[in-house]
């Protein structure tokens, strides 16, 4: 099998712009453990937090020109191995980043650490979240919508990058739609979708560094331009087999797909039958007291008596029954999976993922899943960065 496994590092850069003439350079061995958190239905972008060592007198002006500075953050990734030089760096970040400090900064605070000129210095965690991004997708809307609902999507979540829209299930056709005051894209879009289905599934609304995703939530690959490969493998594996101590991903260009081997010791299933338990059938009712039902998978075999839960539905919009069931079926039986030192930019939502767990648990969890979460954390070695990636996957229920 054409299988080839890579070991990934990272380099980071980064400089502070507080005017088109007052440009500092943050020193890169200043730049400590850094985090950039993916939370995919949470929130419509990733956030960054960085820890800094800077002068107090940057990190005063950085706390008094909050308003007006702007951030240029680099990531660069590249293959490594031991002893080697990397023979390609590539950009996996950069963009200027408007920034939010995690703590207050007064001149009253100083540091018994000092440079070489003898300036005070202080550590500091900054919070980074893409300039364009948050200037874009904070908009005041309101007024009516006429078209179909695919136009009207790529209008609203057009932001000047490159878009991925997974081709809708209901492309409702939308006439003189009054729509409230709403002053963000994604409230803009929950309020279409209440009102008219995009999938079955949740709709996935997310701002990449290099891409906006609007895909549903059944885990389809929709494949954008240069992905090599649409499909990842995980295989948790007893701590005791050798394969699990391979390093970084492993990419099989003969089967044209990616895979990973996790030790059981960094994946931790979660059972959770509290919802079981609480009810076993979804109802929605509309205003006409019209209502339809959705029964979850997995119920409890011990219930006798259906227990129902009641949603309000607006516009006769009965899918959205469907678009909840999935969501609660999918949440039961997450897993979260660890490893170090991979190309992490592989782990998009736009790819599907298979995991195999049957060596560890139960053949059951064997299955397609949906990529929930993720959390990458960079931690200093020496000049460069190694990276430890924690994923969330839900298993998709078919």
């Amino acid at each position: 099998m054409a299988e080839v496994s890579y070991k990934y590092k990272y380099s980071a850069f980064a400089q502070i712009i507080f005017s088109k003439d007052d440009i500092e350079d943050i020193n890169p061995e200043n730049i400590g453990e850094f985090i950039i958190d993916y939370s995919y239905d949470e929130y419509t972008m990733p956030i960054i937090y960085m820890n800094l060592t800077l002068k107090d007198s940057i990190i005063y002006k950085l706390s008094e020109k909050q308003n007006t500075t702007t951030i240029i953050f680099t990531v660069q990734k590249f293959i490594y191995e031991e002893d080697k030089l990397p023979l390609v760096k590539e950009d996996y970040i950069k963009q200027e980043f408007i920034y939010f400090l995690m703590d207050d900064y007064t001149k009253s605070k100083v540091s018994e650490e000092l440079d070489e000129e003898g300036t005070n210095l202080s550590h500091v965690v900054i919070g980074l979240m893409d300039k364009n991004l948050v200037n874009n997708t904070k908009k005041d809307f309101n007024g009516t919508i006429t078209g179909d609902m695919t136009s009207i999507i790529y209008t609203i979540i057009n932001n000047g990058r490159d878009i991925l829209i997974e081709p809708l299930q209901y492309n409702t056709q939308i006439k003189n739609l009054l729509v409230p005051s709403l002053n963000s894209k994604k409230k803009l879009l929950n309020y279409l979708n209440d009102m008219s289905c995009f999938y079955d599934t949740k709709f996935r609304y997310f701002n990449d560094f290099d891409i906006t995703y609007f895909i549903s939530g059944s885990g389809n690959n929709i494949q954008k331009k240069n992905d090599k490969y649409d499909t990842v493998y995980i295989n948790i594996i007893p701590y005791n087999v050798n394969s699990s101590k391979y390093e970084g991903i492993i990419i099989d260009a003969e089967n044209f797909n990616y895979s990973l081997n996790i030790s059981e010791q960094f994946a931790s299933p979660l059972f959770n039958n509290i919802i079981n338990r609480t009810y076993t059938k979804i109802r929605g009712i509309d205003s006409d007291g019209e209502s339809g039902i959705e029964e979850l998978n997995n119920i409890d075999k011990n219930m006798i008596v259906d227990k129902y839960k009641n949603i309000k539905i607006n516009n006769g919009n009965k899918t959205i029954l469907k678009n909840i069931k999935s969501t609660i079926d999918q949440s039961q039986n997450p897993i979260t999976i660890s490893k170090t030192d991979i190309d992490s930019s592989i782990f998009t939502i736009n790819r599907k993922y298979f995991i195999d767990a049957s060596e560890v648990y139960d053949i059951e969890m064997n299955g397609q899943y949906l990529l929930g979460n993720k959390t990458e954390i960079f931690l200093r070695e020496e000049k460069d960065f190694s990276v430890d990636v924690t994923m969330t996957f839900f298993k998709l229920i078919k």
